[in-house]
């Protein structure tokens, strides 16, 4: 026997919501590093930094603001604004023939309850 709506769902409940960037960082300087790196410490008088952590750490306390600007479009104007994110994960990858080091950063983007409803995730900006 089925219910009177058969299969389809008529509601659901909301667990959360996340969204998931993958970005890649080609120069190798310390800022950009610490980027992909946010537990990391900058030993900038002998140019390298270094990271390591004990087992426990709320990635949330390390949470900074993500903001995905497309290339070659005039200052903010097609932002992407998340408003909690960290990393998640950093690749090694090696594009064209030169053999230049560029890094795959995840970032998890995450709720910020400190902000309104409906706006806790990320902001979009679009062309008028």
């Amino acid at each position: 026997m089925v219910d009177r709506f058969g299969e389809v769902p008529i509601d659901q409940v909301t667990l959360g919501e996340s969204a998931e960037v993958v970005v890649q960082l080609s120069e190798y300087k310390a800022a950009i590093l610490m980027l992909a790196f946010p537990d990391a410490g900058n030993d900038e008088d002998n140019n390298y930094i270094y990271m390591g952590s004990q087992a426990g750490q709320k990635m949330s306390d390390l949470a900074e603001t993500l903001t995905i600007r497309p290339y070659n479009t005039p200052g903010g104007t097609l932002d992407i604004l998340f408003h909690k994110a960290w990393v998640t994960d950093v690749a090694e990858i090696s594009l064209g023939n030169e053999g230049d080091r560029v890094l795959a950063v995840t970032f998890l983007c995450v709720l910020d309850t400190s902000k309104a409803e409906g706006k806790m995730l990320c902001e979009l900006s679009y062309d008028a």
